[in-house]
């Protein structure tokens, strides 16, 4: 185990080694000699190399997928939004730069002392200490400088009230109630990791329960005497329920249900459940003095969203830029297309 915990150890600290040195030398790379087949991605005068392309890819799917590599159906996409992310981060260090902007040394040097501290008592860190602190420095520095222009781009200020009006109209999905229903539930509870014999039983007392629910038995009082559901005080009233948030099969045995209806028993997660259906509330747009707040909440993260990708928009069009596409797998459906 510890040799194991000790390798582990050092692949992070190689790893940092790797992505901090790519991440403070690809930008500078702009006059270098790079070799035809070294080039990923031009970008005006900077070049982003195969190897700048290759570590940022398997930083990303570490980072984003649970194995830490891309699913095959996935990989095409992936490797485009990782290129993408390339070429953004190249414009925009470059627009950082030109507004002079300059790096938060405060910010620069308490994460410099937290990967000192973090990495010191590793037994390759004398060797690789300087190499690493150079490079993370500049990594450190250069991100300082991006987290500065995406402040200053995306403070979009509040709305005026007729800018925030005008939002609630145009976007009445995000202030709708969705539907909603009332119900009530006797649950017969089984342990998740039970045998299958208690959920066989479960199910055929939840059978024989609704007999008598049928024949007339008062659904409160038996859900008082057996449910397992905290509803039970209440005779099973679950209250409002908004739709989406029970099982798909719980959701369609309801949408087929009409007032009063027993469901069948169904097998959720706490056990086997028997719902009746009392109430239907219809999706209701809120009026917008009940959600001015978050009208211009919503406006705000909107709006800086679209000034965001506008000036990264406008980069790209004031740049010349060329990926070499035999770095992405084809996108699936590329070839019929192209037939």
């Amino acid at each position: 185990m510890a040799t194991n915990l000790s390798a582990c150890r050092h692949a992070r600290l190689a790893l940092l080694l790797v992505v901090c040195s790519w991440a403070a030398s690809f930008v500078a790379a702009a006059e270098a000699d790079v070799s035809d087949t070294a080039i990923f991605a031009t970008v005006g005068k900077t070049v982003i190399t195969v190897d700048d392309y290759r570590v940022a890819l398997r930083e990303g799917m570490r980072k984003k997928f649970y194995h830490g590599s891309a699913p095959v159906e996935a990989l095409a996409e992936f490797q485009r939004e990782v290129g993408e992310k390339l070429i953004a981060r190249v414009l925009l260090v470059r627009e950082a730069e030109r507004r002079g902007i300059q790096p938060d040394d405060d910010w620069v040097q308490e994460r410099l002392k937290q990967a000192e501290e973090k990495y010191a008592g590793r037994p390759d860190w004398p060797e690789q200490r300087a190499e690493a602190m150079l490079n993370f420095g500049k990594h450190l520095r250069e991100e300082s400088t991006l987290r500065q222009l995406e402040q200053k781009v995306r403070e979009v200020g509040t709305p005026t009230e007729a800018q925030a009006r005008d939002y609630y109209d145009s976007n009445p999905e995000k202030f709708t109630e969705p539907e909603q229903v009332r119900l009530s539930l006797i649950l017969f509870t089984v342990d998740p990791s039970a045998p299958s014999s208690a959920w066989d039983a479960a199910s055929a007392e939840a059978k024989a329960m609704i007999t008598r629910l049928r024949e007339g038995a008062d659904f409160a009082e038996l859900a008082r005497l057996h449910s397992g559901d905290p509803s039970s005080e209440q005779g099973g009233d679950m209250g409002k329920v908004h739709k989406g948030v029970l099982g798909k099969n719980v959701e369609a045995a309801i949408d087929a249900a009409a007032l009063g209806d027993i469901l069948d028993p169904v097998r959720v997660l706490e056990g086997v459940a028997l719902f009746r259906l009392e109430e239907r509330f219809a999706a209701r747009l809120r009026d917008y003095a009940s959600v001015q707040e978050r009208a211009v909440q919503l406006w705000r993260r909107d709006t800086s969203e679209q000034v965001w990708k506008q000036l990264i928009a406008r980069l790209r069009s004031d740049t010349p830029i060329h990926v070499r596409e035999e770095h992405y797998l084809p996108l699936a459906g590329a070839d019929s297309e192209q037939s």
